[in-house]
């Protein structure tokens, strides 16, 4: 409860910064009481399953909304190939380097965001591995693959 009431304190004034402490204090039962009469229920400042759903669908929409704001590459953008050029190729160019650290047949890429010979080879690589039709072109169900394979062999690495 302290944690979504944390992260929607970050759009609402009215919710203090609350310690995440796992306590249920008088300070907790009082910012639930005024979530509570703000959004049109019952302010008791008990967490009851109204309550609990309301906090959750709020705080989870919250994050989500900031995660597309993060998105890496923007999905108007794809499919990304040889020529394209932009902060988009940058990144899948990024994804690619960090990648050649676990997959030794990826040639060296260019730093920048160019769609280069090199890119359209280091993405068959990622192809082959992958095990997807090796055409050097990157949709975003593609990118999206590579993100989750490199999230993946770094969990590995530590």
């Amino acid at each position: 409860v302290q944690r979504f009431l944390l992260i929607i304190a970050e759009r609402e004034d009215f919710i203090p910064q609350l310690p995440q402490d796992g306590v249920y204090t008088d300070e907790t039962r009082a910012t639930v009481k005024e979530f509570q009469a703000r959004r049109g229920i019952e302010a008791t400042g008990s967490v009851d399953r109204e309550t609990f759903d309301l906090l959750f669908f709020e705080a989870e929409e919250i994050l989500r909304e900031e995660n597309r704001k993060k998105s890496v590459i923007r999905h108007e953008s794809f499919p990304l190939k040889l020529g394209d050029s932009g902060a988009d190729v940058s990144n899948l160019n990024t994804v690619l380097r960090e990648l050649s650290q676990y997959y030794k047949n990826i040639s060296p890429l260019p730093v920048g965001g160019f769609f280069s010979r090199s890119t359209v080879d280091a993405v068959k690589v990622m192809q082959y591995h992958l095990r997807v039709p090796e055409d050097g072109i990157v949709s975003m169900g593609f990118y999206e693959n590579l993100c989750a394979e490199l999230k993946e062999r770094k969990k590995f690495a530590k």
